[in-house]
């Protein structure tokens, strides 16, 4: 399996589930977009630490 996709599966996010309804379909296009601003602000917070630390101010 995909390392993103199970990423996003573990997050919450199941993308191999094909939406029958509108509702679900928001559900799933809102349950994305949180996995991914999570993993966004991971990622940010990371660049930032290391940015800090490479830079010699602790």
């Amino acid at each position: 399996m995909n390392p993103v996709v199970q990423l996003l599966q573990n997050l919450g996010c199941d993308l191999t589930v094909i939406p029958t309804n509108d509702y679900e379909c928001a559900v799933l296009i809102m349950k994305f977009i949180a996995a991914f601003g999570l993993v966004w602000l991971c990622c940010k917070f990371l660049l930032l630490l290391t940015r800090t630390m490479l830079g010699g101010r602790w």
